[in-house]
């Protein structure tokens, strides 16, 4: 948290809206309150928090967790991360909380080594690319692209995801129904009751975290 200051600067939730709308703009979209409806979502959802403001280009080195910069002890309580432009996260993305967490604005292209979240909103109005698994667990969160979705791995588990562009990689998720013939029984709280069809994230997160295979191909 305290590394991720020193990257940007602390402003108004306001203000913070008021530049991703900037950013939507300059995107050109054919319906551009598709996303600008996410920047005045953070007022109502985070009141009384600031926003860190990172510029175009910033390279976080590790991992971004969107649990911790919501609510660390005697840091400033942020509710949101805008970048401005492109964003890269060397390591992981993470939000771990089912039921809470800080957004994500990027306001160009974001490219992560993995996504494992939960109910933080991400909203990416150019192409996100993880270069390992996403999972996105059953929430009220969202993970939005303007642009493309790439990624060797994309687990729905009863999660919205909205891609403007092409998505690309193999898609597991609640919709397609391939969960159990595509995913290991060990990620299932019973890994014998065929008629479970949703995957335990902790299960999931546990075996990301041990570099442990999640389909039974592998």
């Amino acid at each position: 948290m305290r590394y991720l200051l020193e990257l940007g600067r602390l402003e108004s939730l306001e203000s913070a809206a008021g530049e991703f709308a900037d950013c939507v703009d300059a995107q050109k979209f054919f319906e551009p309150e598709a996303f600008t409806a996410w920047g005045r979502r953070i007022l109502v959802d985070h009141p009384g928090k600031q926003a860190l403001i990172v510029p175009a280009g910033t390279v976080i080195d590790g991992d971004l967790c969107l649990d911790e910069i919501e609510g660390e002890p005697d840091l400033p309580a942020i509710g949101t991360v805008l970048a401005l432009g492109d964003l890269t996260i060397t390591g992981r993305l993470v939000n771990d909380s089912p039921d809470s967490g800080a957004f994500l604005l990027v306001g160009g292209n974001l490219l992560a080594g993995e996504i494992f979240k939960g109910a933080s909103n991400v909203v990416v109005l150019g192409s996100l690319v993880s270069e390992a698994t996403i999972f996105c667990d059953f929430c009220p969160g969202s993970l939005v692209t303007g642009r493309d979705l790439s990624a060797p791995l994309i687990i729905s588990n009863d999660h919205e995801i909205s891609v403007g562009g092409t998505l690309a990689g193999l898609l597991i998720s609640s919709e397609q129904g391939n969960m159990r013939e595509s995913l290991v029984p060990g990620v299932f709280s019973d890994p014998d009751d065929l008629d479970d069809e949703w995957p335990d994230g902790a299960l999931i997160r546990e075996r990301m975290d041990a570099g442990l295979p999640l389909l039974k191909s592998e």
